[in-house]
């Protein structure tokens, strides 16, 4: 069972644990903050240190800031942020904001502040040019400017970042505190503002939890961990790889959105579910009971994002239900087209990752299916569905032949559906 540590501690003592750094894995989302939440934010701790009737008890007095989840990676001494990081990004930027105003912020609390935001050298001098958190997320194109704004404390007004927009924000803010404010406000907020950090050694462990408590935001989903992997491998191919696929991977999500409507997940893990079926067709694999997504990738260490093939047929698969969504006759005669929108009234969606199975197995070098044996292969399961729905309705009833027929389906072949086929008695 991996540890697990949970332990009420303050600002100060969360940032500036020596020789710990804070990391946004590359499968986090986008840092996402926006001015309404550091409006929000900034005003509650203003009520919170500066109360209306000024009795503030430094030593008792608490504002809780909620939970963070993350996972101690023991090689690198860093601690994967799962879940929390717009609070502890937000909370940095403030901070630099204060230090900014070096020459108003007494010189204890400057050097608290030092400690939250850079590393300490041999001579316990901040060194600037390590902070205490980094963003690793794929496809953000605006990581260098956290990196920037912690290390110089600069930022031009004209830059549309978010954390450039909320630092400048903070800045403006501070200079409209009193001259006595200046010192306190920081010092509150590093000693008396808590945060609950939930740590494991186990990042299975900090996802559970992360699900667990987390009901205000979408949980990571199977998709951002497989673009994390995706990631990865083109970024060992070196920078004109890495660029491509985060200009293709954006184009690909665009296309997901607008075509896949799950009724759970997010639109790119239906796209990866219809690539899972086709891998399993692949390799002969009818044992379909219990799979879910990110079980079947994550064998041999998601070995199966490693290559750029992977990437291009999932971008198929793509291109494939674009075009059928937006009904085009230079691909798709009318007659596939109303077959198609017959299928899609079908009660669930399997019948998709069977056609995304054929797709895969019959297309040509210009991915392009045989007309008439498409219209056969259609009308076959259209007949199955239509079948089972009457004498043996229920979603396991339909999913069962058509994982039996795998092979048939991959290579084109004629189905059967021996397993099934009432007597013409019962008919």
């Amino acid at each position: 069972m991996s540890d697990l540590n949970i332990s009420k501690k303050n600002i100060y003592e969360i940032f500036s644990k020596r020789g710990v750094s804070f990391v946004i894995p590359d499968y986090q989302r986008p840092y996402s903050w926006e001015k309404d939440e550091c409006e929000t934010l900034w005003e509650d701790l203003k009520n919170f240190a500066f109360p209306e009737d000024d009795d503030f008890d430094d030593d008792n007095d608490e504002y809780f800031l909620g939970t963070i989840v993350t996972y101690f990676v023991k090689d690198y001494k860093e601690n994967e942020i799962i879940d929390g990081q717009q609070r502890l990004i937000t909370l940095l930027l403030l901070l630099r904001a204060f230090y900014e105003k070096s020459d108003a912020v007494n010189s204890k609390v400057l050097d608290k502040i030092s400690e939250c935001i850079w590393h300490m050298d041999k001579d316990d001098n901040p060194d600037k040019t390590r902070t205490k958190i980094k963003s690793e997320v794929a496809t953000e194109e605006d990581t260098k400017d956290l990196n920037l704004i912690l290390e110089l404390g600069e930022v031009d007004k004209k830059n549309k970042s978010r954390y450039a927009q909320n630092y400048i924000y903070f800045q403006s803010k501070i200079e409209e505190l009193k001259t006595d404010q200046f010192s306190i406000f920081p010092k509150r907020i590093m000693n008396n503002c808590i945060i609950l950090p939930i740590e494991t050694n186990s990042q299975s462990t900090a996802f559970r939890i992360f699900t667990t408590l987390n009901d205000r935001g979408l949980p990571l989903s199977d998709s951002d961990i497989f673009k994390s992997q995706f990631y990865k491998f083109f970024k060992s191919q070196g920078k004109d790889a890495k660029e491509k696929f985060v200009r293709r991977w954006k184009e690909l999500e665009t296309i997901c959105n607008d075509i896949f409507h799950p009724r759970t997940g997010t639109p790119l893990d239906d796209l990866f579910m219809r690539y899972m079926y086709y891998k399993l067709a692949e390799s002969k694999n009818v044992n379909y009971s219990l799979i879910g997504l990110r079980p079947y990738f994550e064998k041999d260490n998601y070995e199966a994002f490693k290559s750029q093939q992977s990437f291009e047929d999932l971008i198929a698969i793509a291109n494939f239900w674009n075009d059928i969504a937006l009904r085009d006759e230079k691909r798709f005669s009318k007659r596939i087209l109303k077959r198609l929108y017959v299928l899609d009234y079908s009660p669930n969606n399997v019948w998709g990752h069977i056609v995304s199975i054929y797709f895969m197995g019959n297309r040509d070098e210009n991915n392009l299916l045989d007309e008439e044996k498409f219209y056969k292969f259609l009308n076959k399961i259209t007949a199955m569905l239509l079948m089972q729905a009457i004498f043996n309705p229920g979603n396991h009833n339909i999913r069962r032949p058509l994982f039996f027929e795998f092979q048939n389906i991959l290579h084109g072949n004629e189905l059967s559906f021996e397993q099934i086929k009432p007597s013409k008695k019962i008919l």
